[in-house]
């Protein structure tokens, strides 16, 4: 509990309206104040690509099935995975999407609430247990605790004005206690659902940004438990990203229907 307290007292609470929705930044997630890395330390991430340029990140679930967020692909269209690559613009394999499962509670208005989809890919992912594995996925109500180091890997913006990087970056960043995470975004009259969690550091400068969406955040044992979703701005202080919450049933339950995994 004094964790907890302490976390709650660090981060500073937000005066309402001091960031509007046209400030969000919803879409296309972000690493901001991490490092590089290679394909080979986190081999199930991927980039989801339309028309062969970078839009989302995601996770390789089976050698068929992929795990994003749904803001990344609702809208349709042609979309291809690159797997097994460092960097997102060449190397590796690509594999062309032939089916795309979007959650049918995710809310196309708001674009934040069951924001989850499967991607199923026609050429099978031939998994080497090194820059192509499968991700495990948590089970509900196995949430990560606040304040336990969460991973987020990404090709995301690593800044705000606008520098994106050939090749893959990672962060740690610290799960945030759900009391304070409802506090922050309701002071701005924004509402985190169950199916939504917080992770980020009170003073900002490390989260993830646009580019990085649909991306895996995952725990020390490389499990999956959330999925890069939106936020305010990328790394601002006071304002932790948010993540689709793999552990809540409604999440979890439809991933397996989808892909049996």
């Amino acid at each position: 509990m004094k964790c907890l307290f302490l976390l709650t007292c660090l981060w500073p609470m937000v005066i309402g309206g001091l960031v509007t929705k046209t400030n969000k930044l919803t879409f296309d997630g972000r690493i901001i104040g991490g490092n590089e890395t290679t394909i080979t330390k986190y081999g199930y991430q991927i980039s989801i690509q339309a028309d062969y340029n970078h839009v989302c990140g995601g996770a390789i679930l089976s050698e068929h099935w992929i795990l994003t967020a749904a803001h990344c692909v609702f809208r349709g269209g042609e979309y291809q995975v690159r797997s097994g690559s460092t960097w997102k613009d060449f190397s590796g394999e690509l594999h062309d999407v032939v089916e795309t499962i979007v959650h049918p509670n995710y809310d196309k208005a708001a674009e934040t609430d069951c924001d989850v989809a499967v991607l199923r890919v026609a050429q099978p992912i031939i998994l080497d247990g090194s820059s192509r594995r499968k991700i495990q996925l948590t089970e509900i109500g196995q949430d990560m605790p606040a304040g336990s180091l969460a991973t987020v890997t990404g090709w995301g913006l690593i800044n705000q004005q606008g520098d994106a990087p050939q090749k893959l970056h990672v962060v740690q960043i610290p799960v945030v206690d759900r009391e304070t995470c409802v506090q922050i975004y309701k002071n701005i009259n924004e509402t985190i659902s169950d199916n939504m969690f917080c992770a980020g550091v009170p003073e900002g400068g490390k989260d993830s940004c646009m580019g990085d969406s649909g991306g895996p955040l995952v725990d020390e044992k490389e499990i999956l438990h959330g999925i890069v979703s939106w936020g305010i701005g990328c790394g601002r202080p006071g304002f932790p990203g948010i993540y689709t919450r793999v552990d809540s049933e409604e999440i979890r339950n439809f991933i397996k229907i989808s892909t049996g995994i």
